[in-house]
């Protein structure tokens, strides 16, 4: 009797057991079935990524169900974020860049042992021109025996500019915005026509510094404004106080910083802009451009686009005038690119659609310039940046793109405000 309860337990232990290994190899299963690739996106607005995602769902090799994707917090630097969000499983992380992001794409092992972006071929950069195929490929610092390889694909450009509002721009007595000097002529011949001539959005902090940056580069040089960039982003990763000591250096000498911080405070004191537009908010820019007030209006491609096209047509967009006539230029362009961690079967159809075949409906749909030197764009201002940065030897990086902490932005704004 004993020795066939022991049985009985025997066989209700194997039963049990046996259900269990079921069980656990049963939702095994269902979690690899729903198991779904992560694609990340980084600081990109919400325009530009609804016309991304697009163009990735309708790729042929890209199951709905098998991606999904995932917004990560641009407030913190994209290498601070590898371990917390397992950045080194995704299959494809699509981001605004900037030096932090660059350091990651060159250098993952250095933020984590897990971390690893795949080598592009060159083939992707087919269609572009040289100048941006020579950016692209300075970018990445990995080559291979077998050829060159890329890391970050650019697929889109914004692109910091300066809206001229051509109806007040006729009563300026000027011809023509070709040198800096023009500009600020034009300004001052504006006064009794528009409350402030000059519109800079001073309180948003990235477009202040990007302004800056803007303005930074047009009446130096190329060279020095990425030299100087660099020397930023050198100086915020040894902390607060190396960034401050870098800020006061270039705040009291001659360098490009320096000049763009007088420009601007000139105009300031010349009340080309208004002592109330110094104050203004996001939603007073707004007005004031809704209403146009202003003769110049400093801003970017994808603010351009948000003005409706009643008003917009009263504005023509120049890119930010030299120093001179014969200044060498590099214009600071919003880069939104695209590295990959993990390739999967739908990797190489998503990057081509991306970079080339659907080149015309991202450009439209994101209202950016397009990588691509002969696809179709919507309107001349998407051709007028597409040509512009392949004429200069290709774009360069927003000035915040050095600064990827909110610390770092506030540290930096807050000494180019005290300076005068």
């Amino acid at each position: 009797m004993k020795d066939n309860q022991i049985n009985l337990n025997k066989v209700l232990s194997i039963l049990i057991g046996i259900i269990l290994v079921f069980l656990i190899l049963f939702f095994s299963l269902i979690a690899i079935i729903q198991k779904k690739d992560t694609i990340f996106f980084y600081n990109i607005n919400t325009i530009t990524q609804n016309a991304i995602e697009k163009i990735i769902l309708e790729t042929p090799t890209v199951k709905k169900n098998k991606v999904q994707f995932v917004v990560l917090d641009d407030s913190v630097p994209l290498s601070s974020l590898i371990e917390s969000n397992n950045l080194h499983k995704a299959s494809l992380i699509i981001a605004n860049n900037d030096l932090d992001i660059l350091d990651v794409v060159n250098n993952p092992k250095k933020f984590s042992k897990k971390m690893k972006v795949k080598n592009l071929s060159e083939n992707y950069l087919d269609g572009m021109a040289q100048s941006l195929v020579k950016h692209t490929k300075e970018m990445s610092l990995e080559t291979s025996k077998q050829g060159d390889f890329v890391k970050f694909l650019p697929i889109l450009y914004d692109f910091y500019q300066v809206d001229v509002h051509f109806p007040l721009f006729q009563k300026s007595n000027v011809k023509n915005i070709i040198i800096w000097e023009d500009l600020v002529n034009s300004a001052a011949n504006s006064t009794k026509n528009c409350s402030s001539p000059v519109l800079i959005n001073i309180n948003n902090q990235i477009e202040y510094i990007n302004i800056l940056g803007m303005i930074s580069e047009a009446l130096s040089s190329p060279t020095e404004y990425e030299i100087m960039t660099k020397n930023l982003y050198a100086a915020y990763k040894n902390g607060s106080e190396a960034l401050q000591t870098e800020l006061e250096n270039l705040l009291t000498s001659d360098s490009a910083l320096k000049k763009a911080v007088d420009a601007v405070n000139y105009l300031i004191s010349k009340k080309f802009i208004s002592s109330t537009a110094i104050t203004f908010s996001d939603d007073d820019i707004q007005f004031y451009v809704d209403n146009q007030l202003s003769l110049f209006y400093f801003t970017k491609l994808s603010k351009h686009r948000q003005i409706e096209r009643t008003i917009i047509n009263n504005y023509k967009s120049i890119y930010c005038p030299g120093a001179t006539t014969t200044s060498t230029r590099k214009f600071s362009a919003p880069e939104i690119g695209v590295f990959c961690v993990k390739e999967k079967k739908y990797t190489k159809d998503v990057l081509l659609n991306l970079v080339r075949t659907r080149q015309t409906e991202l450009c439209t749909e994101s209202g950016l310039a397009p990588v691509q030197k002969n696809c179709i764009v919507p309107d001349l201002q998407a051709d007028d940046v597409r040509y512009w940065l392949a004429a200069s030897n290709g774009p360069t990086l927003p000035l915040a793109a050095a600064l990827p902490t909110t610390e770092a932005k506030e540290i930096f704004v807050k000494a180019c405000k005290e300076t005068n």
